[in-house]
């Protein structure tokens, strides 16, 4: 059993498709299969690369408590493996309010003839958006009434300005 996503790159409010692959261990597709699905979505953190100097989103720092992540969600579907071994699914991602990005997870489970299940599964980052802002500044503290030099940037997913 072999469980991918469709798509290298995938954005919040797009389609995010998922398919599993099952075969005979000697070969040849395993067709009429049970499949179950369970699919987990997280919050993540990105940070593009060749951008090292700047923050992007919620940076978790080791003078204060992990900001809240929020709880991961979870849900199920099912179906059977088509005539040449796959079952496809497809989920729609609707924007959410927090715009940060996400990890999905999906877990594929086949049953074969012998009733035994084979597992398999795939992790993608969903995008809330095609471009990124980063921060940097001169240092992590600053004495009041003193003046911070704050330099954003915007980058694309391969850390392009």
């Amino acid at each position: 059993v072999d469980t991918q996503f469709i798509e290298a790159t995938v954005f919040a409010g797009e389609l995010l498709q998922a398919r599993t692959s099952a075969q005979y261990y000697a070969g040849g597709a395993l067709p009429g299969a049970p499949v179950s699905w369970t699919v987990n979505a997280a919050i993540a953190n990105y940070n593009p690369p060749n951008q090292s100097d700047y923050s992007f989103g919620i940076q978790n720092l080791w003078w204060r408590q992990s900001p809240e992540t929020g709880p991961s969600t979870s849900i199920q579907f099912s179906g059977q493996t088509d005539a040449s071994g796959h079952h496809d699914l497809a989920i729609v991602l609707d924007r959410y309010q927090l715009p940060r990005p996400l990890t999905i997870t999906a877990e594929s489970k086949v049953q074969d003839v012998n009733r035994q299940t084979w597992t398999a599964h795939a992790n993608t980052l969903v995008h809330p958006a095609a471009v990124y802002v980063g921060m940097k500044t001169d240092g992590y503290f600053v004495e009041r009434g003193q003046p911070l030099r704050l330099d954003l940037i915007v980058v694309d997913l391969e850390g392009k300005a």
